[in-house]
């Protein structure tokens, strides 16, 4: 019997062990959708695999919340000049992304995705892979939001982190 007390101790030692930040729950700030889209700024970049669609992100639209949330306007498109315009997430930390909402263009307008649609993996089965290729080659600095936005745009431009620099 007195072996069962040992175990809520240890925990709550270990909890108490933690950094402050770990031990805070993690919330999401309210998501503002976009403006109107904008074509303005577009940053392709590189895939690294083989696919139709040629991928951008509206630099103009690349945000970091105050959650520590990465967000930005992803564009995919085919060679025949079909688009897919999203508004999404990605949680550096960790290693998840989500969708907002996606462009209608015969409305001009943002459409939210009903609900909440849930984080995805970067890897794995229901990876987002060009979420997944945007952090390896500029969002993310291991699980922190690459900073400052200067930087992040630098490496998104150069093709990634590193590339170029001698």
């Amino acid at each position: 019997m007195r072996q069962l007390w040992t175990v809520p101790l240890a925990l709550g030692m270990a909890v108490c062990a933690l950094p402050s930040h770990a031990q805070s729950v993690w919330q999401e700030n309210e998501v503002s959708l976009p403006g109107p889209l904008q074509r303005s700024a577009p940053i392709p970049f590189d895939m690294s695999t083989r696919t139709e669609l040629q991928f951008s992100v509206d630099a103009s639209s690349i945000s970091v919340g105050s959650d520590r949330v990465l967000r930005y306007v992803l564009v995919a498109r085919s060679n025949s000049g079909a688009e897919n315009i999203l508004y999404e997430g990605l949680r550096c930390e960790t290693g998840e992304a989500r969708n907002y909402a996606r462009w209608n263009p015969s409305e001009q307008r943002w459409v939210p995705y009903n609900g909440s649609t849930p984080w995805r993996p970067l890897s794995g089965v229901a990876a987002s892979l060009p979420a997944a290729r945007l952090a390896y080659l500029a969002f993310c600095e291991g699980r922190t939001p690459t900073e400052p936005m200067e930087r992040l745009l630098a490496d998104l431009r150069r093709g990634g982190k590193n590339v170029g620099l001698r």
